[in-house]
């Protein structure tokens, strides 16, 4: 199998990729969020305060919410855009060697997913309050209308969270005591790679007669 072409265009000194990847970079993020949404305060109506703890936020739809424990928040995929870097110049000189010798960040593109954050509580009010709690969790500071994570574990890199829609489902499982909320939430994450350089020796060749 041949590849027409070069990754990353003529360049030298050529780039080459280091180890593959465990995780990419929404894994990351999402794990981040979890962590975040793991320590927000919600509280009832009446003062009653509580949290939900990340066994009960999987990023994931679970197989089965019948033994599940409420309240919960299921992180569930959506629509994603990759938002690619059109240009060559995608090298953060900054970390040059930060995440390794002879290794530097390239910034490949963009990755943007509208998330849904899928609600469960057995009770109107701790329904109420984790929608509450949650849109103002989304806005934490007055400068911006999203929520920014340092990902630590990804290079340091920054995952944008805006609130986009929020719905309330009351349908057939209302009555057994499952209340559900949609809240859709908007995830914009760098995408980058860790490759490999060299650094270029000039030499001089100097003909003589």
């Amino acid at each position: 199998m041949a590849l027409e072409g070069t990754p990353y265009g003529t360049t030298w000194p050529p780039h080459s990729p280091t180890q593959p990847p465990t995780e990419d970079a929404r894994t990351y993020a999402l794990e981040a969020f979890r962590e975040y949404l793991a320590t927000i305060a919600f509280r009832r109506r009446g003062g009653q305060v509580f949290r939900i703890p990340k066994e009960q936020i999987p990023l994931e739809q679970p197989d089965s919410f019948e033994n599940f424990r409420f309240p919960a928040i299921a992180i569930l995929p959506g629509n994603v855009e990759f938002n690619w870097l059109a240009s060559n110049d995608g090298l953060i000189e900054s970390t040059k060697d930060e995440h390794g010798d002879g290794t530097v960040l390239l910034w490949r593109g963009e990755h943007i997913e509208d998330l849904t954050l899928e609600i469960w509580e057995d009770t109107i009010a701790g329904r109420r309050a984790i929608r509450a709690a949650i849109a103002e969790a989304l806005a934490p500071i007055e400068e911006t209308s999203a929520l920014r994570l340092r990902l630590d574990s990804y290079f340091g890199l920054v995952a944008d969270f805006t609130q986009v829609s929020d719905q309330l489902i009351d349908d057939i499982d209302t009555a057994k005591g499952r209340r559900r909320a949609l809240q859709v939430v908007r995830l914009a994450v760098p995408e980058v790679q860790l490759i490999n350089y060299v650094t270029m020796q000039p030499v001089i060749s100097v003909e003589t007669t």
